[in-house]
């Protein structure tokens, strides 16, 4: 149950991070196309959202094989 706790605070984590560049993210692209941002920030900021939406992808992962295997474990000792 550790585990799945863990797991969950990291995707809780993620979740967050992931939201916050998808954010700065919008507002880059605002800028660009407002013409107040340059290309150069637009593509840092995609390359960082694309380094957090692995990361959330990871902590997902993990979250849910955490879950799959406490349910195993759980199940396999009421037999």
């Amino acid at each position: 149950m550790v585990r799945v706790n863990q797991a969950r605070s990291a995707f809780d984590l993620a979740r967050k991070n992931r939201r916050m560049t998808r954010a700065l993210l919008v507002t880059e692209v605002a800028n660009y196309d407002f013409g107040i941002g340059d290309e150069k920030d637009l593509f840092e900021t995609l390359i960082i959202y694309t380094r957090v939406l692995v990361g959330f992808y990871d902590a997902l992962y993990n979250f849910n094989e955490s879950v799959a295997k406490f349910e195993r474990e759980v199940f396999s000792t009421n037999r």
